[in-house]
Protein backbone atom coordinates (compact mmCIF):
# COMPACT_ATOMS: atom_id res chain seq x y z
CA UNK A 1 0.00 0.00 0.00
CA UNK A 2 1.46 3.27 -1.04
CA UNK A 3 0.31 6.77 -0.59
CA UNK A 4 -0.25 9.78 -3.19
CA UNK A 5 3.68 10.47 -2.47
CA UNK A 6 4.65 6.49 -3.43
CA UNK A 7 4.77 6.28 0.67
CA UNK A 8 4.29 3.03 2.45
CA UNK A 9 3.76 2.51 6.07
CA UNK A 10 7.57 1.39 6.13
CA UNK A 11 8.46 5.08 5.48
CA UNK A 12 6.50 6.60 8.02
CA UNK A 13 7.63 3.63 10.97
CA UNK A 14 11.11 4.93 10.08
CA UNK A 15 10.45 9.00 10.30
CA UNK A 16 8.27 8.16 13.63
CA UNK A 17 11.06 5.57 15.25
CA UNK A 18 8.30 3.68 15.84
CA UNK A 19 10.40 0.41 16.59
CA UNK A 20 7.61 -2.14 17.15
CA UNK A 21 6.37 -1.16 13.19
CA UNK A 22 9.57 -1.64 12.13
CA UNK A 23 10.26 -4.87 13.88
CA UNK A 24 6.69 -6.45 12.53
CA UNK A 25 7.09 -4.57 8.63
CA UNK A 26 10.62 -6.71 8.48
CA UNK A 27 9.48 -9.89 9.78
CA UNK A 28 6.69 -10.15 6.98
CA UNK A 29 9.77 -8.67 4.71
CA UNK A 30 8.14 -5.24 3.46
CA UNK A 31 9.97 -3.84 0.78
CA UNK A 32 12.34 -1.10 0.93
CA UNK A 33 10.86 1.38 -1.74
CA UNK A 34 11.61 4.42 -2.45
CA UNK A 35 9.12 7.14 -2.23
CA UNK A 36 8.64 10.74 -4.83
CA UNK A 37 11.93 11.83 -3.69
CA UNK A 38 13.82 9.26 -3.78
CA UNK A 39 13.93 8.42 -0.08
CA UNK A 40 13.39 5.05 1.31
CA UNK A 41 12.15 4.26 4.70
CA UNK A 42 16.02 4.16 6.02
CA UNK A 43 17.08 7.32 5.13
CA UNK A 44 14.53 8.61 7.00
CA UNK A 45 15.51 5.97 10.01
CA UNK A 46 19.23 7.42 9.41
CA UNK A 47 18.71 11.35 8.77
CA UNK A 48 15.53 12.60 10.52
CA UNK A 49 16.13 16.40 8.85
CA UNK A 50 14.88 15.05 5.94
CA UNK A 51 11.10 14.89 6.81
CA UNK A 52 11.49 17.45 10.11
CA UNK A 53 11.66 20.26 8.53
CA UNK A 54 9.72 19.63 4.92
CA UNK A 55 6.78 18.00 7.24
CA UNK A 56 6.84 19.79 10.70
CA UNK A 57 6.89 16.83 12.22
CA UNK A 58 9.77 17.28 14.46
CA UNK A 59 8.07 16.21 17.93
CA UNK A 60 5.40 14.01 16.40
CA UNK A 61 6.32 11.17 18.65
CA UNK A 62 6.03 12.83 21.24
CA UNK A 63 2.65 15.19 20.18
CA UNK A 64 0.76 12.03 18.77
CA UNK A 65 1.88 8.78 19.54
CA UNK A 66 1.66 9.66 23.08
CA UNK A 67 -1.24 11.54 22.97
CA UNK A 68 -4.09 10.25 25.06
CA UNK A 69 -7.44 9.15 23.79
CA UNK A 70 -10.66 10.70 25.31
CA UNK A 71 -12.43 7.37 24.82
CA UNK A 72 -10.02 6.36 28.51
CA UNK A 73 -11.53 9.21 30.37
CA UNK A 74 -14.66 8.76 28.96
CA UNK A 75 -14.69 5.38 30.00
CA UNK A 76 -13.20 5.98 33.68
CA UNK A 77 -15.70 8.63 34.33
CA UNK A 78 -18.41 5.57 33.82
CA UNK A 79 -16.71 3.70 35.71
CA UNK A 80 -14.98 5.35 38.68
CA UNK A 81 -15.85 9.00 38.38
CA UNK A 82 -19.17 8.76 40.92
CA UNK A 83 -16.90 6.98 43.67
CA UNK A 84 -14.24 9.55 43.59
CA UNK A 85 -17.00 12.26 43.84
CA UNK A 86 -18.33 10.48 47.19
CA UNK A 87 -14.82 10.17 48.48
CA UNK A 88 -13.75 13.45 47.93
CA UNK A 89 -16.68 15.14 49.20
CA UNK A 90 -16.20 12.88 52.10
CA UNK A 91 -12.36 13.81 52.40
CA UNK A 92 -11.83 10.02 52.91
CA UNK A 93 -8.00 9.43 52.13
CA UNK A 94 -8.77 5.75 52.51
CA UNK A 95 -11.75 5.54 49.67
CA UNK A 96 -9.51 7.78 47.52
CA UNK A 97 -6.60 5.14 48.00
CA UNK A 98 -8.68 2.13 47.58
CA UNK A 99 -10.58 3.82 44.44
CA UNK A 100 -6.58 4.60 43.40
CA UNK A 101 -5.49 1.06 43.74
CA UNK A 102 -8.50 -0.38 41.37
CA UNK A 103 -7.37 2.08 38.44
CA UNK A 104 -3.62 1.22 38.75
CA UNK A 105 -4.76 -3.33 39.16
CA UNK A 106 -6.70 -2.30 35.42
CA UNK A 107 -3.39 -0.68 34.46
CA UNK A 108 -4.85 3.59 34.71
CA UNK A 109 -3.87 5.65 36.60
CA UNK A 110 -5.46 9.56 37.94
CA UNK A 111 -3.72 11.40 35.41
CA UNK A 112 -6.28 9.56 32.65
CA UNK A 113 -9.00 11.52 33.85
CA UNK A 114 -9.85 14.37 31.79
CA UNK A 115 -9.14 17.75 33.89
CA UNK A 116 -10.98 19.69 31.47
CA UNK A 117 -15.08 20.53 31.95
CA UNK A 118 -17.36 22.07 29.27
CA UNK A 119 -20.66 23.39 30.42
CA UNK A 120 -22.04 20.43 28.73
CA UNK A 121 -19.79 17.94 30.17
CA UNK A 122 -22.33 15.48 32.29
CA UNK A 123 -21.70 11.51 33.43
CA UNK A 124 -24.49 10.17 34.02
CA UNK A 125 -26.83 13.08 35.25
CA UNK A 126 -24.55 14.96 37.04
CA UNK A 127 -21.93 17.14 35.41
CA UNK A 128 -18.69 16.54 35.66
CA UNK A 129 -15.93 17.99 37.76
CA UNK A 130 -12.60 17.99 37.62
CA UNK A 131 -11.30 16.07 40.86
CA UNK A 132 -8.87 18.92 42.19
CA UNK A 133 -11.98 21.33 41.38
CA UNK A 134 -14.17 18.90 43.41
CA UNK A 135 -12.07 19.12 46.47
CA UNK A 136 -10.99 22.75 46.16
CA UNK A 137 -14.62 23.77 45.99
CA UNK A 138 -15.22 21.34 49.43
CA UNK A 139 -12.38 22.74 50.85
CA UNK A 140 -11.12 18.59 51.11
CA UNK A 141 -7.35 19.70 52.40
CA UNK A 142 -6.47 15.84 52.72
CA UNK A 143 -8.06 15.07 49.58
CA UNK A 144 -6.38 17.09 47.98
CA UNK A 145 -2.98 16.49 49.58
CA UNK A 146 -3.47 12.77 49.02
CA UNK A 147 -4.69 13.04 45.01
CA UNK A 148 -1.39 14.83 44.47
CA UNK A 149 0.90 12.13 46.49
CA UNK A 150 -1.25 10.06 43.84
CA UNK A 151 0.02 11.92 40.79
CA UNK A 152 -2.74 14.25 39.82
CA UNK A 153 -1.25 16.64 37.92
CA UNK A 154 -2.23 20.50 38.99
CA UNK A 155 -3.86 21.19 35.64
CA UNK A 156 -7.61 21.82 34.32
CA UNK A 157 -9.82 24.13 32.98
CA UNK A 158 -13.39 24.34 34.19
CA UNK A 159 -16.67 26.29 32.16
CA UNK A 160 -19.30 27.70 34.88
CA UNK A 161 -22.57 29.62 34.37
CA UNK A 162 -22.47 32.25 37.08
CA UNK A 163 -26.50 32.47 37.00
CA UNK A 164 -26.20 28.49 38.23
CA UNK A 165 -23.60 28.49 41.21
CA UNK A 166 -23.96 28.86 45.05
CA UNK A 167 -23.57 32.73 46.14
CA UNK A 168 -21.34 30.78 48.96
CA UNK A 169 -19.28 28.81 46.22
CA UNK A 170 -15.82 29.19 47.18
CA UNK A 171 -14.76 29.79 42.93
CA UNK A 172 -16.94 32.88 42.97
CA UNK A 173 -14.38 35.27 44.19
CA UNK A 174 -12.24 33.96 41.09
CA UNK A 175 -15.29 34.55 38.34
CA UNK A 176 -13.53 37.94 37.34
CA UNK A 177 -14.68 38.56 34.20
CA UNK A 178 -17.66 40.23 32.62
CA UNK A 179 -20.96 38.51 31.71
CA UNK A 180 -22.68 34.86 32.85
CA UNK A 181 -19.87 32.72 31.38
CA UNK A 182 -16.56 31.82 33.12
CA UNK A 183 -14.00 30.16 32.82
CA UNK A 184 -11.72 29.36 35.80
CA UNK A 185 -8.27 27.48 35.33
CA UNK A 186 -6.92 25.99 38.33
CA UNK A 187 -3.28 27.06 38.52
CA UNK A 188 -5.09 30.66 38.62
CA UNK A 189 -7.16 29.99 41.52
CA UNK A 190 -4.19 28.99 43.50
CA UNK A 191 -2.19 31.21 42.85
CA UNK A 192 -4.99 34.03 44.24
CA UNK A 193 -5.22 32.00 47.28
CA UNK A 194 -3.66 34.79 49.46
CA UNK A 195 -5.60 34.43 52.52
CA UNK A 196 -6.01 30.71 52.50
CA UNK A 197 -2.38 29.75 53.53
CA UNK A 198 -3.80 26.21 54.50
CA UNK A 199 -5.55 25.47 51.43
CA UNK A 200 -2.67 27.28 49.46
CA UNK A 201 0.52 24.88 50.80
CA UNK A 202 -2.04 21.65 50.35
CA UNK A 203 -1.33 22.34 46.81
CA UNK A 204 2.33 21.88 47.33
CA UNK A 205 2.32 18.63 47.96
CA UNK A 206 5.00 16.10 46.24
CA UNK A 207 3.62 13.00 44.13
CA UNK A 208 4.97 9.43 45.01
CA UNK A 209 6.49 7.64 42.37
CA UNK A 210 4.30 5.30 40.73
CA UNK A 211 6.82 2.59 41.31
CA UNK A 212 6.31 2.77 44.77
CA UNK A 213 2.54 2.58 45.19
CA UNK A 214 2.33 -0.31 43.25
CA UNK A 215 4.98 -2.16 45.67
CA UNK A 216 3.33 -0.80 48.58
CA UNK A 217 0.09 -2.58 47.11
CA UNK A 218 1.90 -5.64 46.48
CA UNK A 219 2.92 -5.90 50.23
CA UNK A 220 -0.21 -4.90 51.42
CA UNK A 221 -2.08 -7.58 49.52
CA UNK A 222 0.07 -10.16 50.45
CA UNK A 223 -0.35 -9.51 54.47
CA UNK A 224 -4.16 -9.56 53.85
CA UNK A 225 -3.28 -13.39 52.48
CA UNK A 226 -1.58 -13.80 55.60
CA UNK A 227 -4.04 -12.64 57.39
CA UNK A 228 -7.25 -14.61 55.73
CA UNK A 229 -5.06 -17.59 55.97
CA UNK A 230 -4.53 -17.01 59.86
CA UNK A 231 -8.16 -16.57 60.55
CA UNK A 232 -8.63 -19.90 58.56
CA UNK A 233 -6.96 -21.93 60.66
CA UNK A 234 -7.86 -19.75 63.77
CA UNK A 235 -11.33 -20.98 62.73
CA UNK A 236 -10.76 -24.58 62.18
CA UNK A 237 -8.66 -24.64 65.36
CA UNK A 238 -11.57 -23.21 67.64
CA UNK A 239 -14.13 -25.58 65.77
CA UNK A 240 -12.34 -28.08 66.43
CA UNK A 241 -11.54 -27.18 70.35
CA UNK A 242 -15.44 -26.78 70.33
CA UNK A 243 -16.20 -30.75 69.44
CA UNK A 244 -16.88 -33.28 72.34
CA UNK A 245 -13.86 -36.49 72.65
CA UNK A 246 -16.47 -38.30 70.41
CA UNK A 247 -17.07 -35.74 67.36
CA UNK A 248 -13.30 -36.22 67.26
CA UNK A 249 -13.12 -39.41 67.10
CA UNK A 250 -15.39 -40.06 64.67
CA UNK A 251 -13.67 -36.81 62.35
CA UNK A 252 -10.59 -38.85 62.30
CA UNK A 253 -11.80 -42.10 61.30
CA UNK A 254 -13.98 -40.39 58.55
CA UNK A 255 -10.54 -38.63 57.50
CA UNK A 256 -8.44 -42.06 57.91
CA UNK A 257 -11.08 -44.08 55.71
CA UNK A 258 -10.79 -41.19 52.95
CA UNK A 259 -7.20 -41.18 52.69
CA UNK A 260 -7.66 -44.98 52.21
CA UNK A 261 -10.01 -44.69 49.59
CA UNK A 262 -7.71 -42.42 47.94
CA UNK A 263 -4.35 -44.45 48.43
CA UNK A 264 -6.87 -47.77 46.95
CA UNK A 265 -7.94 -46.03 44.03
CA UNK A 266 -4.30 -44.34 43.31
CA UNK A 267 -3.12 -47.35 44.08
CA UNK A 268 -5.61 -49.31 41.21
CA UNK A 269 -4.76 -47.12 38.47
CA UNK A 270 -1.20 -47.36 38.64
CA UNK A 271 -1.39 -51.37 38.35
Amino acid sequence: MKDNLNRTSFHYACMMNDQISMEILEQVHAKQLNDCLNFSPNDYLLNNELHFERFSSRNFPEHELQRKSIAISNYLKIAFYSKFKQAIEKNSIDEIKLLNNELIQMGFHLKDFDPNSSLNDYIQGERYIPFLFLAFEYRAIPAIKCLLQLGLPIIGQIAISISKMNNKSLWMPFCRRLGDLQCLDIVDIIAGLEDDVELKDAFKQKPIPIEIIIHENSIKTEQQKQQQQQQQQQLRHSNWEKLSKAEKLIKFFKGHQQNQDIKSKTDAIRY
